[in-house]
């Protein structure tokens, strides 16, 4: 009677165990806010399963939310360090004065930092970190901008000018320019870029994926 009290217990703990890990796996990479004909859907679950974004404790990924600073150099720090594992060379940890070391994006940004110039990292974050602003989309392609031009792959590349009616004033324009030359971001069919705008974990997801597949 122990023994097959015994058996029993043991089949009963494999089978809940199982169909734990199935239904795991069949929620795993799938958001329950994200339908798979958003037009994003295929991008954002591409950056999961690379392992650079996550979505919240209760399942969602909250794709039309903008997108912080501090939420960006989290997953683009995990991609600069992947792309370009050498390329942390940079000590910027004073544009971070107004960022707590607690914060729990203090080590994921700097991270992204020291994979920029000095110049560069004064040139996007002159006013400071501010962790919690949200992100512009020309501050998006000034930090890739940053970056990318440290490594020889992109080097000797002539940018040429995007066209957009609404750049001239822009921060970043070069940038821009950069950007949309290499397909990394695109600009509105009304032919602005709208650089000052916020941006949203959606066009994150699209915008990074192309810097990650090169």
């Amino acid at each position: 009677m122990i023994k097959k009290a015994s058996l029993l217990i043991l089949i009963l703990a494999v089978t809940t165990a199982l169909s734990s890990t199935f239904l795991f796996a069949s929620w795993a990479g799938q958001f329950k806010d994200l339908a798979s004909s958003h037009w994003a859907y295929e991008e954002i679950n591409k950056l999961k399963q690379l392992g650079y974004i996550n979505g919240y404790p209760d399942g969602t990924f909250k794709p039309e939310n903008n997108i912080t600073r501090a939420e960006f150099a989290a997953i683009m720090s995990r991609m600069a360090g992947d792309l370009y594992p050498e390329g942390n060379m940079y000590d910027n940890s004073r544009i971070l004065a107004d960022m707590n070391k607690g914060h729990w994006a203090y080590g994921a940004a700097k991270d992204m930092l020291s994979h920029m110039s000095g110049q560069d990292a004064q040139n996007i974050f002159s006013a400071g970190f501010l962790p919690e602003k949200k992100i512009t989309r020309e501050e998006v392609v000034a930090i890739i901008h940053a970056i990318i031009k440290q490594h020889t792959d992109f080097s000797g590349i002539k940018i040429t000018d995007s066209g957009f009616s609404d750049i001239s004033s822009a921060r970043f324009t070069q940038s821009i320019n950069l950007c949309v030359q290499q397909g990394i971001i695109n600009g509105y069919p009304d032919g602005t870029f709208k650089p000052a705008r916020n941006i949203t974990r959606a066009e994150i997801t699209a915008i990074l994926i192309r810097v990650a597949e090169g």
